[in-house]
């Protein structure tokens, strides 16, 4: 079990779960299942292969809306979010930085360039150079 689902009690979500399925299995099997109120009035207005066919839907759908592992999709929600997050974060961070270099012309950038060069000393060591050569 990891630390978020520890925090988050996925245990106890878990045991809620699985004590709903039951019931459900429990009162569909009721309504559901031969003799049940449903399925009678079924065979009564639709006749009993369409009794039948609605039980086994039921009992599908049942199957298929399981509360299943708890911690599991606690934890694949979290990986989702985080990447999906991470993902905003670095689109959002891309947007500013290029938009930064797009609004301010290329002439501006090489003269800041020069500007640098001049501010650390490259001007005394250009001078330098060219009085050597």
């Amino acid at each position: 079990m990891s630390l978020l689902s520890y925090i988050l009690g996925s245990d106890e979500q878990q045991q809620r779960g699985d004590s709903l399925d039951a019931q459900l299995k429990a009162l569909n099997d009721r309504d559901y299942g031969k003799g049940g109120r449903i399925y009678n009035e079924i065979q009564d207005e639709q006749g009993t292969a369409a009794a039948i066919i609605a039980a086994q839907d039921v009992q599908k759908h049942l199957e298929s809306s399981k509360t299943g592992n708890v911690s599991a999709q606690i934890d694949q929600a979290f990986d989702e979010g985080l990447a999906d997050s991470t993902s905003s974060v670095r689109n959002a961070i891309g947007t500013a930085v290029g938009s930064i270099f797009r609004i301010i012309p290329l002439s501006v950038w090489i003269l800041a360039a020069v500007a640098l060069f001049v501010y650390m000393g490259g001007w005394v060591w250009l001078k330098g150079r060219l009085a050597r050569s």
